[in-house]
């Protein structure tokens, strides 16, 4: 084999390399933008009741298929010294974003003791049959007497993917988005001569700085922490064209 052809193949190997790369990056950054995308929505639902203190602990999922109900759930912990009396409201779209329904759960907390309130939503609950949207509230009493909230959204999936649910789907592009990722970075480092070049060197920390903008985002965005996510997603976006040419140079470099 002469040095010409496995230098081409080296090349081959980095370029294929950054395309599996980017691809990963595609697939996580798109769970970020979906979680983003319904929590956005949901974030102008029901706004009369918007909270003094966000509610940490409120959990939605990101997909809802046609045929699928899902739970939204938030958990409650009663970290005083005292029994504490939570009456849980939940109001969700019913179809539309003017039509809500309402619904409460109440229960009583001992101290350090914990519990979890869940309501069942469906497609049918998605407003402009697109977003189901909630916003779940109550009144804690330590360290003072103040309105704790938050609202989150869920995106309907407009197409059948062969009976997967919304949760399947997203994992897949998790599992996906990750696989890629790590096996494009690691074909397109490894074949380099070490230590790698000044140029190259540019192109590695701006693959780890991209990879450690999405995986933020993707955590940011399944914990409700919508706005963090956006900016995130804004910065990588801005990066990414600021470095398109440096990444074009390492595409058909192979030294």
């Amino acid at each position: 084999m002469t040095a010409q052809t496995v230098a081409n193949k080296q090349t081959k190997i980095i370029n294929l390399g950054l395309v599996l790369y980017f691809i990963g990056i595609f697939f996580g950054a798109a769970v970020a933008f979906l979680a983003i995308w319904g929590d956005l929505e949901a974030s102008l639902f029901d706004a009369l009741f918007k909270a003094e203190q966000r509610l940490p602990s409120l959990s939605c999922p990101v997909l809802i298929t046609a045929d699928e109900e899902v739970t939204i759930q938030a958990s409650f912990t009663n970290r005083g010294d005292r029994d504490e009396n939570l009456a849980v409201r939940a109001r969700i779209s019913q179809g539309f974003a003017s039509l809500i329904r309402e619904e409460r759960v109440e229960f009583t907390l001992l101290p350090g003791d914990s519990e979890t309130a869940e309501w069942q939503v469906s497609a049918d609950d998605a407003a402009w049959d697109r977003v189901v949207m909630a916003r779940v509230s109550t009144v804690r009493n330590a360290p003072y007497r103040r309105l704790v909230g938050s609202s989150c959204g869920i995106l309907l999936l407009p197409f059948d993917v062969g009976g997967l649910s919304g949760g399947h789907i997203v994992t897949a592009m998790l599992i996906i988005g990750l696989v890629l990722t790590l096996l494009g970075g690691f074909l397109w480092q490894n074949g380099r001569s070490r230590p790698f070049p000044l140029h190259v060197q540019k192109v590695w920390r701006l693959i780890l700085a991209f990879a450690g903008l999405v995986g933020t985002a993707v955590i940011a965005s399944l914990m409700q922490l919508w706005l963090l996510g956006g900016v995130l997603l804004i910065i990588l976006f801005l990066l990414l064209i600021s470095a398109t040419d440096s990444f074009s140079g390492s595409a058909v470099d192979s030294n």
